[in-house]
C-alpha cells in the first residue's frame, strides 16, 4: 500500500506569486510570511513504458463504483475561509484517517488563522476527530498557523500524523511564538504525542511508514533547510540529507518508503523563482540520502515533482508537472510528468489515457498488489482510472463534482475499496470507491 499526498490550491489567490503549481504546502518563517505552495498534477506508471488497454480481467477490476460521500461540514468564519484535507491513509475498508487544515479568514487582519483538521472513517461514516494536539493558540497580535500535512497508516492500530505548529505576527508579518513540528500516533482508539525530532524546527511535511513503529519523515529546520529522520524503537535518528546545492531554494513534496532504509523523496529545486525551478529527487540507501537527478531536468522547461511511489526497494515512480510554453506565474499551463526510477536510472513514461492532457488536474494515486488507481479532475468532474499489471484501461469512472473541486490524496488498501480526499470551494471533499456501499 502506498499513499501520496498532493496539496490543492485553496486560497482565492496564491500568497506566493512566484510559486509554481507543484510546490508543496509549507509555512516559511524565513520568508517572513505563510506560503502555501501548490501541487496539482499527478500520474503513475508501474512496470512498463507504454499504456495499453487492459484485458477483461483488468476492466473488471476497474469497475469499482465511486460515490461522493457526506463528510462533516466545517464551521467557518467569513466568505474567504476554507477547510480542506491534504492527506488520507486507509489501513482497511473500515479504517481511514484524513488530515488537513481549517483556514478562517480575518478581514481586519487580512490574514488566515489555521487550525488542525482530522477526520476518521469507521466503515460507515466520516466524523471529526479531536485529538489533543500541541499548537499555538490565538492571542493579541498573533494568529495560529497550525497545520497537519501528512498521515501514514501501515495497520489499523498504527497511524503517524505529522505537521507544524506556528503563529503569524500581525505587527511584523513574521513567524512568532512557539513553533515546531507536530507528531502524533493513533492506535485506532487513542492518540499519543511523540516528541518530534529536535532538528525539525519549522515542522514536518511528509511521512511514510513501511511498518508499524517504523517511519521516515521529511521537513525543515528552523533556518529552512530540508531535514529527514527515521523513527524506530521509539527513537529518532537523523538521516544525512545533502540538498540540491548552496543558495538553491529546494523543497520536497512527498516521501515513499519500501523499507525503512529504502525511500524516494521528490520535489523541486531552483534559484528562488518558479521560472527557474526544475524537478529534483533523492534516494535513501541505508542512512544517507543521495542525489537521484537527471541532468536533462535542469536543461528543460520549468518543472517539478509532486509525488512519488516506490513499489519495491529498486523501483519508484515520480510524478509532477512541466510548464507548457514560457512560465507566466499562476496562469502558467502545465502538462503531466511521469518518470520511473529503476536500476539507478530515470526514464520518461507516458501518462495513462484520459488523464494525461494538460487540461486535467490530477490529484492522487495509490497502488497495491500490482494494481494502481489514479484520481483527478476535469471541469466539474472526477475521473478515475485503474491499471492492472502495468496496463491502464480507458477512464474507468467519472463522477460529477461541485465547481472548483480538487483532489489532494488517494488511498486504496484493497482492490475493493479506495478513499480520495481534497476540497470543494470551501469545504472538504471525500469520494469513496467501494463495492460495499
Amino acid at each position: 500500500m502506498c499513499e501520496i499526498a498532493l496539496v490543492v490550491q485553496t486560497l482565492s489567490q496564491p500568497p506566493c506569486s512566484l510559486s509554481p503549481m507543484w510546490h508543496r504546502t509549507y509555512r516559511s518563517a524565513r520568508r517572513g510570511r505563510a506560503c502555501r505552495l501548490m501541487a496539482s498534477f499527478a500520474a503513475i506508471a508501474i512496470g512498463g513504458t507504454a499504456w495499453t488497454v487492459a484485458a477483461a480481467a483488468s476492466q473488471q477490476a476497474a469497475a469499482l463504483p465511486w460515490f461522493v460521500v457526506s463528510s462533516p461540514t466545517i464551521s467557518l468564519q467569513g466568505g474567504q475561509s476554507r477547510a480542506y484535507l491534504d492527506s488520507v491513509a486507509c489501513a482497511s475498508a473500515d479504517s481511514c484517517l484524513a488530515v488537513g487544515i481549517t483556514d478562517n479568514f480575518y478581514s481586519q487582519a487580512s490574514a488566515y488563522a489555521s487550525e488542525y483538521l482530522v477526520e476518521r472513517y469507521d466503515g460507515h461514516s466520516w466524523t471529526i476527530a479531536h485529538p489533543s494536539l500541541p499548537g499555538v493558540t490565538p492571542a493579541v497580535g498573533l494568529l495560529p498557523e497550525n497545520q497537519l500535512a501528512g498521515v501514514s497508516c501501515p495497520s489499523t492500530s498504527y497511524c503517524m500524523v505529522v505537521g507544524t505548529q506556528s503563529a503569524l505576527s500581525l505587527t511584523s508579518g513574521l513567524g512568532a511564538g512557539a513553533a515546531g513540528a507536530v507528531v502524533e500516533v493513533y492506535n485506532g482508539k487513542t492518540w499519543s504525542a511523540i516528541r518530534p525530532p529536535a532538528g525539525a524546527g519549522m515542522g514536518l511535511d511528509s511521512v511514510s511508514c513501511p511498518g508499524a513503529g517504523s517511519c521516515v519523515v521529511v521537513g525543515r529546520s528552523r533556518n529552512g533547510d530540508i531535514v529527514s529522520y527515521s523513527y524506530q524503537n521509539d527513537r529518532w535518528s537523523a538521516l544525512t540529507f545533502i540538498g540540491a546545492a548552496p543558495n538553491v531554494d529546494d523543497g520536497f513534496n512527498s516521501v515513499s518508503c519500501a523499507s525503512l532504509s529504502s525511500c524516494m523523496v521528490v520535489g523541486y529545486a531552483g534559484a528562488g523563482t518558479g521560472a527557474s525551478s526544475h524537478r529534483f529527487a533523492e534516494l535513501l540507501t541505508g542512512r544517507s540520502w543521495i542525489l537521484a537527478i537527471d541532468q536533462a531536468w535542469q536543461e528543460g522547461s520549468t518543472s517539478g515533482f509532486a509525488g512519488t511511489s516506490c513499489s519495491s526497494t529498486r523501483t519508484c515512480i515520480a510524478i509532477g508537472g512541466a510548464a507548457v510554453g514560457p512560465w507566466r506565474g499562476a496562469s502558467t499551463p502545465y502538462s503531466p510528468i511521469v518518470e520511473m526510477f529503476s536500476a539507478d536510472q530515470w526514464r520518461a513514461l507516458p501518462a495513462p489515457p484520459g488523464l494525461g492532457s494538460s487540461g486535467a488536474t490530477l490529484g492522487g494515486v495509490a497502488c497495491t498488489a500490482g494494481r494502481c488507481v489514479v484520481v483527478g479532475t476535469k471541469p466539474d468532474e472526477a475521473v478515475i482510472d485503474t491499471s492492472s499489471n502495468g496496463r491502464w484501461g480507458a477512464s474507468s469512472s467519472s463522477l460529477p463534482l461541485p465547481s472548483g473541486a480538487h483532489f489532494s490524496s488517494l488511498s486504496c488498501p484493497t482492490v475493493s475499496f479506495c478513499a480520495a480526499v481534497g476540497a470543494t470551494a470551501h469545504q472538504p471533499l471525500v469520494v469513496i470507491g467501494s463495492n460495499r456501499l
